[in-house]
């Protein structure tokens, strides 16, 4: 695990003793690569610097600074701020888009903040050696999503969908596309499946050019094969997932979504709660009314594409589903994520296994129980004597 304190950069192997990386007092946001041997993670004030470190403590490396950027000469400043970092599944290279930082940006003008301006574009960072490249300037690039094989780029550009390489080179253009306004809204959402054969498009069904403003929009779910035949697929679930409250299994067969009456937009006869749709036959059923648990905002699954744990708005309390419609009271406390497929870590550094009550508490670990993000962790199988 690697998390921050007090500003100085800490990892911790297990319930071993912490040993602090950095002296700094001004870092945040650790990410570790998916070896668990690299960590990179911000320095300063906005616009963030970006460095890297080895776990071991070695190899201190800024990666992205203001003068670095400048220095590329591809238009960027010392006001560039880095954004939406992605390590490269099986690599140390990091994926990340760009904004535009301008203090006096920052006001309220009608009702709405106005702050750093994306930039549209998608770059790549080795975090090993600091070497920068572009692979999308701006206005061709966007949110991204990389495929689990480390292969494939998914791109949420201004207009339409684009899946390129790690080259940058374009390997299906305008998978899907969709009026210019949307991509403002961040209407859409993209994810891969486990086997990097499909692209998950989740579209609002409003068909306009410009999005109905009023509230929360019902959604309608796209797959498209990358490979093959390039088949296209669009799933409509009754009731709809509306708003932002879903999630699609890794293995892109099932979504767990919120369905709530909003007027004008949804059926007040149909039952508010947690649903869980099938999305290879389009099917729906009903887990859990809202009296129970309210409306989760996010939901989790496990890699094994069965359970998914949710937590109740109401109260701290963890909740675990599974595709058979079954719920199960887990334990208190905020959710923090899947080590694998049976186990997770919760609270103030708890791990929980699925079908066991008892849970397992990592000593030495100062997370703060207010936030449920406050550092990265990452679920090694140590080698015995025998592997190495």
């Amino acid at each position: 695990m690697a998390y921050v304190v007090d500003g100085n950069l800490y990892v911790q192997d297990g319930s071993n003793q912490p040993i602090q990386l950095t002296h700094s007092g001004e870092d945040s946001a650790p990410i570790f690569s998916d070896d668990g041997r690299n960590i990179v993670f911000f320095r300063g004030q906005i616009p963030y610097d970006l460095y890297a470190i080895n776990a071991d403590g070695n190899g201190e490396l800024a990666l992205l600074t203001s003068s670095q950027l400048v220095a590329l000469n591809l238009g960027y400043s010392d006001i560039t701020e880095i954004r939406s970092l992605a390590f490269v599944p099986g690599t140390h290279q990091l994926l990340f888009n760009t904004h535009e930082f301008k203090p006096s940006d920052i006001v309220l003008e009608n009702m709405n903040y106005l702050g750093a301006k994306p930039n549209l574009d998608l770059l790549l960072v080795d975090t090993d050696t600091a070497e920068i490249k572009r692979l999308l300037p701006p206005g061709e690039g966007g949110p991204f999503q990389v495929s689990p094989d480390g292969k494939m780029v998914g791109i949420q550009t201004i207009n339409h969908i684009d899946v390129i390489g790690l080259d940058g080179k374009i390997i299906r253009r305008n998978l899907a596309t969709y009026p210019s306004a949307w991509v403002h809204l961040w209407t859409s959402n993209i994810s891969w499946t486990q086997d990097s054969s499909k692209l998950n498009v989740i579209f609002p069904i409003s068909i306009g050019s410009v999005l109905d403003s009023t509230g929360p929009e019902p959604r309608t779910i796209w797959q498209y094969s990358i490979n093959g035949n390039l088949a296209t697929v669009q799933i409509h679930l009754a009731p709809s997932p509306i708003g932002d409250s879903f999630n699609i299994s890794p293995d892109g067969n099932w979504i767990i979504y919120t369905y709530y009456y909003y007027p004008g937009k949804t059926d007040e006869m149909v039952t508010t709660g947690i649903y869980l749709g099938n999305l290879r036959d389009g099917g729906s059923q009903l887990i859990e009314g809202a009296e129970l648990y309210g409306l989760p905002q996010s939901f989790e699954w496990s890699p094994d594409n069965i359970h998914f744990i949710f937590e109740d708005r109401i109260q701290p309390q963890l909740y675990l589903g599974n595709i058979n419609g079954e719920t199960t009271p887990l334990h208190r406390g905020q959710f923090l994520g899947w080590i694998d497929a049976s186990h997770y870590l919760f609270g103030n550094g708890r791990i929980g296994e699925i079908g066991k009550e008892e849970s397992l508490n990592l000593v030495n670990m100062p997370i703060p129980q207010s936030n449920a993000e406050p550092f990265t962790f990452i679920f090694l199988k140590h080698k015995t004597k025998e592997e190495k």
